[in-house]
């Protein structure tokens, strides 16, 4: 069985955007989203005005996740996904801080309060379960990075312990390129502080993915910031990113990237 998964920047709501701005974009960027068809979205940068806009258009999705300033204050990191494919049975959220349960905390040289959603999920007409966790990285601090994916990696393996070997997904903004230590960390090419992660990337080759923020003037070149993992079961089969416009223009500044994963529910 295959699962579609995306990861897509929304773009922060600034009326300086003008004719790029958000009231113009929502309906193109709900476009985009459902023209993958995925199971499930991993979101960034959209805060709660944002996501009410796009609940409407996104029919047959449901969603999860908090501000980064806890609560509905901030940017979210908000999950979609496909209530016909998904049920959700237990959510959280944990900060990229010293103290990750403390909401609004900053970590490190970070320059924002960053966060991490997750979701526990069980599929409806199959068996299994699967876990998504959604991040945006600091675009500033170099070491909040490198820390904020180590603590990503020990909360998967605590999930894995606690409900048992469960496939999962990772997506998000990571602000760092493939051969950042962040990036090869998660990839597992990469030990950091004794620990070695255990996912796959769906770039099969993320040198040449091409960028993924194009800040709405598009193009190939350059390299990704945007990613999808998975674990735990999950083998990408192909990662893509999606240039296409929508009534002529780019639904956000950065590019919406999807993957089809190979779903291998886990021995227990």
């Amino acid at each position: 069985m295959n699962i579609t998964a995306m990861s897509f920047n929304l773009r922060i709501s600034r009326w300086l955007d003008l004719h790029q701005s958000w009231p113009f974009r929502k309906g193109r960027a709900a476009e985009a989203i459902l023209a993958q068809s995925p199971w499930i979205v991993g979101t960034q940068e959209a805060d709660l005005s944002m996501l009410k806009d796009l609940d409407p258009l996104l029919k047959g999705y449901e969603r999860i996740g908090e501000g980064r300033r806890g609560g509905v204050h901030g940017e979210h990191n908000a999950i979609y996904y496909s209530t016909k494919r998904l049920r959700l049975t237990e959510h959280g959220q944990f900060w990229m801080s010293e103290t990750p349960g403390e909401p609004g905390s900053k970590g490190w040289d970070a320059r924002f309060p960053r966060i991490c959603t997750w979701g526990r999920f069980q599929l409806r007409k199959e068996s299994g379960e699967l876990l998504m966790y959604n991040t945006h990285l600091d675009h500033v601090g170099e070491k909040a990075r490198i820390n904020s994916v180590q603590l990503i990696w020990q909360t998967i393996q605590e999930h894995q312990s606690r409900f048992g070997p469960t496939p999962f997904l990772l997506s998000g903004d990571f602000n760092a390129t493939p051969a950042h230590p962040a990036i090869r960390f998660l990839s597992g090419e990469l030990e950091l502080e004794g620990r070695q992660a255990e996912l796959a990337n769906a770039f099969a080759d993320p040198a040449h993915a091409g960028r993924t923020f194009h800040g709405f003037l598009g193009g190939k070149s350059g390299e990704p910031i945007d990613y999808l993992f998975g674990g735990g079961g999950l083998q990408p089969l192909h990662g893509d990113v999606i240039r296409s416009k929508f009534g002529g223009r780019y639904p956000s500044d950065h590019y919406p990237v999807t993957a089809i994963f190979r779903f291998k529910p886990a021995v227990r």
